[in-house]
């Protein structure tokens, strides 16, 4: 089979930030909510090409959305795993100056379920992934620990996921340093996201 077309849609997307103790006013810097991205999948679950959408607030090139686009994607292992079994996968997304990746870790995916609907299977996915975060930020970098649980409809042919729901928790610290003193100040910053998300097979 060839390359899908997939219709990913942005449902929900609830963050709040605290930084030493005290709640902020912030949103995160790409809106996503009521965004429909069309994107190009081949059978292996590796996106091939996405139309940017237009005037989504925050947003200033693809490369802000690959990363995004490209998790909601989950790629399914190589060899056939029987309900009740799990599967890794390593997280590299972003880079620094020094070319590390700004967020890594492994997720660890297991199979709760297969459902038939009409003629796709529909795997049922649970997944927990452990984050470590070294990242530039607007309030100064972001040096944390993060978590990931996600619970995830994914379409077998294809590797998309039909409806998602991911929390985000993230514990650690932002700093800044002040460019005409080099003084560095350190803030406790703790972060949780809930994004819940569909995808429709687009027809050709």
């Amino acid at each position: 089979t060839g390359n899908g077309k997939i219709g990913l849609t942005f449902v929900k997307v609830k963050s709040s930030l605290v930084m030493n103790g005290q709640l902020q006013e912030w949103e995160p810097p790409i809106k996503l909510e009521g965004v429909l991205i069309k994107v190009t999948v081949s059978p292996a679950a590796k996106v091939v090409h996405f139309d940017m959408p237009r005037n989504v607030t925050g947003m200033k090139n693809a490369d802000d959305l690959r990363d995004i686009v490209e998790s909601w994607f989950v790629e399914l292992p190589d060899t056939i795993v029987s309900v009740g079994g799990t599967w890794k996968k390593q997280i590299a997304e972003g880079k620094t100056d020094g070319g590390e990746p700004e967020i890594k870790g492994v997720g660890v995916f297991t199979l709760k379920k297969i459902e038939t609907r009409g003629n796709i299977e529909v795997a049922f996915v649970e997944g927990k992934a452990n984050l470590k975060i070294n990242k530039e930020t607007p309030a100064g970098v972001l040096v944390a620990d993060g978590t990931v649980d996600l619970k995830a409809q994914i379409a077998v042919p294809g590797g998309y996921a039909i409806e998602l729901k991911q929390n985000l928790e993230i514990r650690g610290n932002t700093v800044a340093k002040d460019p005409l003193t080099d003084k560095e100040t350190k803030r406790q910053t703790a972060l949780t996201q809930t994004t819940v998300a569909t995808a429709t097979l687009q027809l050709p």
